[in-house]
């Protein structure tokens, strides 16, 4: 677990290559932290709000931090928890045109221009089967897209892992 996975996996994969098979989940993305009344994600600013001021940007202190922040608000410890187990997959809208990228865009799909697995695409994530099952009849009805589109699955083990 951490509060930005995103950033923090890559150098702990580095640091300790034999673990990079094991389960992750974030505080950022794993939690609705709107819904739970915060307006923001920033771990001060959580703190903050809980009545709690803290100098961050150092890890252990930010380790206690977002474990002080779990003591606090348990339901939000609950929710990470159970993210973790969520599946979601990655639609890799590989060979669409031009002329295709306002529809691409529209839909939630993003450009990754720098991709050397896949080259230049679009992508969307989505949080089920039926969904991914969705996206690749959007895409087939867009530009038959669906013949060269690529599907990850995307569990806690692989989940923030840099691509």
């Amino acid at each position: 677990m951490a509060h930005n996975a995103a950033f923090d996996r890559s150098f702990f994969d580095k640091r300790f290559p034999e673990l990079n098979d094991k389960s992750w989940a974030c505080s950022i993305k794993g939690i609705n932290l709107r819904g739970l009344g915060y307006e923001g994600s920033k771990l001060e600013y959580l703190l903050l709000k809980e009545g709690w001021f803290y100098e961050g940007h150092r890890a252990s202190i930010d380790c206690l931090a977002v474990a002080w922040f779990f003591k606090l608000r348990e339901d939000a410890l609950k929710e990470l928890i159970e993210s973790k187990d969520k599946v979601e997959f990655i639609i890799r809208a590989v060979g669409a045109t031009f002329s295709v990228k306002d529809a691409l865009k529209q839909n939630g799909y993003k450009f990754d221009g720098e991709s050397k697995a896949h080259g230049k695409h679009w992508w969307v994530s989505v949080g089920s089967e039926e969904e991914a099952e969705a996206a690749l009849i959007f895409l087939s009805e867009l530009y038959d897209g669906a013949k060269s589109a690529v599907v990850e699955r995307i569990d806690a083990r692989a989940r923030f892992k840099a691509s």
